[in-house]
């Protein structure tokens, strides 16, 4: 296996390149072989960042090359651009497409210089964020692709309610229905690999090769017809609404791993113990309870030890009813569970939960001022490593624990900087989520959270963000930020916030979302502000009229606008209120780089930091 050295790569006099770092040797002297395998770790964008126009043997590996991997989420456009002009369709083995709102109308640009079937090398293909319209394009030609074994395709207020507990829309309970043509079983039945939002349609689908199915669904009525028809199926994964109708799962002996996660639901043991005994060979489990409805019959390790006998790994986390103390631990503390499993749990208020180094059960975790930790942890001599965790003011914990490992936080902190490091590695931390009590961290952030580069500025009421603007700006300068979020609250008054101190702030910012506006010519200066500025998400000011909103915000002249004062092109998407009223709530741009300045610009800011021309470091 290889390890990610850090290095740069250089030019000697004869444009030679070199590695710099403890030694100096020609790259061009690397056999062909070492270079493959060392673009199986990088996506293709930072391959060509990388290795582009370096001397002409590596641009000929480059061409032939057979086995790129493209994700074009949250992508630069420019980025895409060169991707799409330097790589051929047979050559690409993997492809993610996304048209989320930083990449909005990605799908149809891609259309737009590709045919689907083209790319007759592909095995993996992730369609994010896809509307219907755009789904039926790519779909209808994939059954030419005879290499494909892996297929994803999702509807993003689907996959909402797995992420927001609090998500309860009527439009998440509406089934989806995408009227499957008569070919598409040809093309399923080849994979190997399947995860999809559109269920309903799936149960009289032959599935003869599936492995690995995710499902998002609304109950566990009709997987029992998708289940018959997937004979050699290893893993399952379900996200579901409610836990209804899995009385009516029959047996499925091939099954090794099942994945539940439940966003709103009663349930209880008696449940999971009738559920499981459709699964004989099962030795994978986990299991994830969003909504506080869970009984105390899970604070029993004594059942679940006799549930787990045969678990290789097992995971869970739930919401109980009642507040948990280090009593309730007592049953988790036996040998099964620490000499022979070494599977260790924690609890804080209403939260039961595995400890482990994956990011399974960690996304909602909050810790307040208040709150104790317990585990069963002994000696507590092991670190306690989640991905993710929320941290609000002084944590109290019954014994001395640093989380070495979190990549995802949120402070609500108004304690000194260091003595939030003694509690967490702040080294670690990708993204940040930070509160008004928490702004005076911003300066110590600058010097030593150089991984970090996702920022949310929360706030309880719309003023507090002057908070920031008038006690901080000015000694932050926070250039690792890539994607900043100021949140919906910013366009529900009166106020204007300084867009020359956030840019003064945040100077490489790539990503941002939530700013307001009231015209088309806000929206020229604020991204005029933003240098580096790849995607942005207004607010329309609710001040606004409708009939002005529908009259300003039309997506033709606000890409004119951008073209015209700006010489950028961009890609323009405008949420409505509701789809009846036609209103404009929020605009989404993916913006190109200056139209004189295209090609040079691409080449700016490598996403790729362990590989990359040394003019670039």
């Amino acid at each position: 296996m290889l390890t990610r050295h850090r290095f740069s790569l250089k030019r000697n006099n004869d444009g030679k390149a070199l590695i710099a770092g403890n030694c100096h040797m020609k790259i061009d002297r690397f056999p062909t072989e070492l270079f493959h395998l060392l673009f199986e770790y990088f996506w293709a964008d930072e391959i060509l960042h990388s290795f582009s126009n370096l001397n002409d043997r590596i641009d000929s590996i480059l061409k032939s090359y057979s086995a790129y991997r493209i994700n074009f989420q949250s992508i630069r456009k420019s980025t895409f651009h060169l991707v799409c002009k330097q790589i051929r369709p047979e050559q690409v083995m993997s492809l993610v497409i996304s048209d989320e709102n930083d990449t909005t109308g990605q799908s149809d640009l891609f259309l737009s210089c590709f045919q689907i079937e083209q790319f007759t090398n592909l095995r993996s293909l992730s369609l994010v964020h896809m509307k219907k319209e755009s789904l039926h394009r790519f779909l209808q030609n994939l059954s030419n692709l005879k290499r494909l074994d892996s297929l994803s395709f999702d509807s993003s207020y689907r996959k909402r309610i797995f992420t927001e507990i609090s998500s309860t829309s009527v439009e998440n309970k509406i089934p989806i229905q995408i009227n499957l043509p008569k070919y598409y079983p040809e093309l399923l039945s080849q994979l190997k690999y399947f995860s999809t939002c559109y269920w309903d349609e799936l149960t009289s689908i032959d599935f003869r090769n599936l492995r690995q199915l995710k499902l998002y669904s609304s109950t566990f009525h009709r997987v029992n017809d998708i289940l018959y028809h997937t004979p050699r199926l290893h893993a399952l994964t379900l996200l579901l609404e409610y836990f209804r109708g899995f009385h009516q799962i029959q047996s499925c002996s091939s099954l090794r791993k099942l994945t539940l996660i439940i966003s709103n639901t009663e349930i209880s043991m008696n449940n999971i113990e009738q559920l499981l005994q459709n699964f004989p060979n099962l030795i994978h489990f986990e299991i994830k309870c969003l909504s506080e409805s869970v009984d105390m019959s899970f604070v029993d390790g004594y059942r679940w030890q006799r549930i787990a006998q045969s678990f290789l790994s097992f995971n869970f986390f739930f919401h109980v009813k009642d507040f948990l103390n280090g009593q309730n631990l007592d049953s988790f503390r036996t040998p099964f569970w620490i000499e022979d499993k070494h599977w260790f749990i924690a609890a804080y208020d209403k939260c039961l939960f595995t400890v482990s180094v994956t990011d399974f059960g960690f996304p909602f975790l909050t810790l307040s001022s208040s709150t104790t930790l317990y585990s069963t942890i002994p000696n507590h001599s092991v670190l306690y490593e989640p991905q993710y965790m929320i941290f609000q003011k002084r944590i109290s914990l019954t014994n001395t624990f640093r989380f070495t490992s979190i990549k995802s936080l949120r402070v609500d902190w108004n304690d000194s900087f260091k003595m939030l490091s003694s509690i967490v590695d702040l080294n670690q931390v990708e993204v940040l989520t930070i509160s008004p009590k928490s702004y005076h961290l911003l300066a110590d952030i600058q010097c030593h959270m150089k991984k970090l580069y996702l920022l949310n500025i929360e706030r309880k009421t719309p003023y507090e963000l002057h908070t920031f603007e008038d006690e901080y700006h000015e000694n932050v300068e926070l250039k690792q930020i890539r994607s900043l979020n100021v949140g919906s609250l910013a366009y529900s008054n009166g106020i204007i916030y300084d867009l020359n101190k956030f840019s003064h702030s945040f100077p490489n910012i790539e990503h941002l979302n939530g700013w307001p506006i009231q015209s088309r010519s806000d929206m020229i200066y604020s991204i005029g502000q933003f240098k580096q500025l790849s995607s942005i998400t207004f607010y329309v000011h609710w001040s606004l009229g409708d009939q002005l909103r529908c009259s300003e915000f039309r997506a033709d002249l606000i890409v004119n606008d951008i073209k015209e004062f700006l010489h950028r092109s961009a890609i323009c998407q405008i949420d409505f209120i509701s789809a009846q009223s036609g209103i404009p709530e929020r605009i989404h741009l993916w913006l190109g780089e200056e139209l004189s300045n295209r090609v040079s610009s691409a080449y700016q800011r490598p996403r790729f930091e362990y590989l990359r021309p040394a003019d670039l470091v």
